[in-house]
């Protein structure tokens, strides 16, 4: 197994097959990095939906907590797994950005990690233009703040809400489960800073996602067949670039909860 730096951050990581029931030291040593880095991109993976989620149940339980990701588990026989797919059905138009957010931040169990596989996303011959995963470190942001915003933001709270899926108050600053390091919550879906009135609150999201959004930090995933995408979905926020919706673009998903969340499956 070899790892290469990405710019601005993450790994590549080569020599190894995810199809493969990997040695426990293995996993151990890609759980380091993604720690450290972020994000592990594989290329030229051959994952059928039970294989991609082998892998990931490597790193913890499947998140039950919304029913899209409730649907995709094994039938009584444990072959029946479907996943999560994201893909364009209609063909038509285009398909704006997504916002940055991290996955159930508005409830108290946010996943750990995500793991994204690309399908399909060539058209004619050509890769797909757009549609690319956007990710900003949650964790390296906290660095490029001005110290004294980022000591401001240790006391405050904000208020992470998911339309109709509900919303939770959480630390602007939280740390991670398993290193104690630093991380912005705020994102996209900041409702408010709690002790804030509104106009005070909006200002301080733009100051914040200044920094944590700046393009020059943020990493742009264009997507192959065979690419795998896992992340620390707290260390990082994700996003989706703009599209034209007649080009392919399928995806599978595996959601890893938080070993505490109760609707957390094994």
């Amino acid at each position: 197994m070899k790892a290469k730096t990405l710019a601005p951050f993450g790994y590549e990581v080569s020599d190894i097959d995810l199809s493969e029931e990997l040695p426990d030291e293995t996993v151990g040593k890609l759980r380091d990095l993604v720690h450290d880095g972020g994000f592990l991109l594989f290329r030229d993976q051959q994952l059928d939906a039970a294989r991609q989620a082998a892998f990931a149940r490597r790193f913890g339980p499947f998140s039950g907590h919304n029913q899209s990701d409730r649907e995709g588990f094994a039938d009584e026989d444990g072959t029946g797994f479907t996943l999560r797919i994201y893909t364009n059905t209609n063909a038509l138009g285009s398909v704006p950005e997504l916002d940055f957010h991290s996955d159930n931040a508005h409830n108290p169990f946010s996943l750990r990690y995500l793991a994204l596989y690309g399908i399909d996303v060539t058209t004619d011959g050509k890769p797909l233009a757009g549609g690319e995963t956007l990710l900003a470190s949650a964790a390296l942001a906290v660095h490029r703040l001005p110290a004294d915003l980022r000591d401001r933001l240790e006391a405050l709270q904000c208020r992470i809400t998911a339309q109709s899926l509900g919303s939770f108050v959480r630390p602007c600053i939280e740390r991670h489960w398993a290193t104690g390091r630093p991380y912005l919550v705020p994102s996209k879906l900041t409702e408010e800073i709690v002790e804030l009135d509104r106009e005070a609150s909006e200002a301080l999201c733009e100051q914040i996602f200044a920094v944590l959004y700046d393009p020059a930090f943020v990493y742009r995933h264009e997507w192959r067949e065979g690419d795998l995408l896992f992340w620390d979905n707290r260390l990082l926020h994700h996003g989706r670039g703009w599209y034209d919706n007649t080009q392919n673009r399928t995806i599978r998903r595996c959601a890893i909860a938080d070993e505490l969340e109760p609707t957390a499956i094994e």
